[in-house]
């Protein structure tokens, strides 16, 4: 396991294809996402590497938040618009490399990325506001500690583990 002491390698030096992949939520986890985030109306919430936009689509629908979808694909920041409908003012989505979006302002950060590209986006989440709860889905965050965790079995026979954390992270 990565810790701060033992960093794994960086991922800049590797081609895209090779440490990110499209994997969608099933929309079970996302709930259960949404629920630990404990978000409330007016909230911003942060999806880094959103794909078609489901997890921001439903925090809006579901919770009043306003949401920001960071996405490096073209083709799925357009299927996320178009699925976003009459929700799309209160969204925004961006094109741009998760690595360098500043998460100072959001309430919530939702990732679905590996723990080395979670190791590497440490120093982002640790500069959030205190308070802030970053929800990480199958892929803990390096050497900190979860507040909460769940564990959900869905149609894909897969077992989908949600780690919660708060700001200030707490290491291990």
């Amino acid at each position: 396991m990565a810790t701060l002491s033992n960093p794994p390698k960086s991922p800049y030096g590797l081609a895209r294809d090779q440490y990110v992949h499209y994997v969608p939520t099933p929309m079970r986890v996302v709930r259960r996402m949404l629920e630990m985030a404990e978000i409330q109306p007016g909230e911003t919430v942060y999806d880094l590497g959103s794909g078609d936009g489901r997890i921001v689509i439903s925090a809006v629908r579901n919770y009043g938040a306003r949401g920001v979808a960071i996405e490096i694909d073209r083709e799925r920041i357009e299927l996320a618009r178009r699925r976003a409908g009459p929700l799309l003012e209160r969204i925004a989505f961006r094109r741009q490399n998760v690595f360098k979006v500043d998460l100072r302002p959001a309430d919530v950060v939702m990732i679905y990325l590996t723990s080395l590209l979670n190791y590497h986006l440490l120093r982002r989440l640790e500069r959030m506001k205190r308070g802030a709860r970053v929800i990480s889905h199958n892929f803990e965050l390096p050497g900190m500690a979860a507040y909460k965790v769940a564990r959900l079995h869905c149609r894909d026979a897969f077992q989908h583990n949600i780690y919660a954390y708060r700001i200030p992270l707490t290491r291990e």
